[in-house]
């Protein structure tokens, strides 16, 4: 996840227990480097990802697109084809 490169500035919540403790959980297994990792996907499945943050997980899941793929893409897209 790219919390870390999208993050804005710390907010506090309020959070029942039953839901934490699934939190701390997925933290804890490996499945989200943080808690605020974990809440910035939550939030971000709820309101819809933004394509900033969805190219950054591309980007951080499969590496920058590279100059070659890029020129490819705008060729495909070009009205020149």
């Amino acid at each position: 996840m790219t919390y870390d490169v999208l993050m804005k500035k710390p907010r506090t919540v309020s959070v029942p227990d039953y839901l934490w403790e699934r939190v701390d959980a997925a933290v804890a297994s490996g499945e989200y480097a943080s808690v605020s990792a974990f809440v910035s996907e939550a939030i971000a499945d709820k309101c819809g990802k933004s394509w900033e943050l969805l190219f950054a997980e591309w980007d951080e899941e499969l590496g920058p697109v590279s100059d070659e793929d890029r020129e490819w893409a705008r060729r495909m897209l070009s009205d020149d084809r």
